[in-house]
């Protein structure tokens, strides 16, 4: 399963936000946009340890610009593919693919 991750740099918190539309609160914050997708990816794995996989997962050509402007991501947002695969029952583990 594959989600889709945003890195941005907030101007008015000055730190860089990730997160992934497709698990509802997963968010990071960090002052470096690495460690804000690093974080993030330890958060989707703790999140997935009590929740079920999310169903629907969108790909990158969901997120249009309307949509992106609708949930506050700014345009020039990086985005990543996090590739999730099971390891045990309620055990998964979380790569950024890009």
């Amino acid at each position: 399963m594959q989600l889709i991750a945003f890195v941005y740099y907030d101007e008015e918190n000055k730190e860089y936000v990730a997160l992934t539309p497709d698990i509802e609160f997963c968010i990071a914050y960090a002052e470096s946009a690495e460690e804000a997708l690093e974080t993030l990816i330890d958060i989707v794995e703790v999140t997935l340890e009590d929740e079920a996989l999310p169903t629907n997962t969108h790909d990158l050509q969901y997120f249009t610009q309307e949509l992106l402007k609708e949930m506050d991501i700014p345009l020039d947002a990086s985005s990543h593919i996090l590739t999730i695969t099971e390891e045990s029952e309620l055990s998964y583990n979380v790569e950024c693919m890009q």
